[in-house]
């Protein structure tokens, strides 16, 4: 599994940083069919 912090890979976390004092945070997931991404313009 990679970790990635704005976007850059890192391995270090500040206390402070608001995702890890209130869980927030994106996940973007996509569904695919055989390999293939369905439905990826109306995304």
């Amino acid at each position: 599994m990679r970790s990635l912090v704005n976007g850059v890979p890192d391995g270090s976390l500040s206390p402070w940083d608001r995702g890890f004092l209130y869980g927030d945070g994106l996940c973007e997931t996509l569904r695919t069919y055989h390999g293939r991404l369905f439905a990826l313009e109306p995304h």
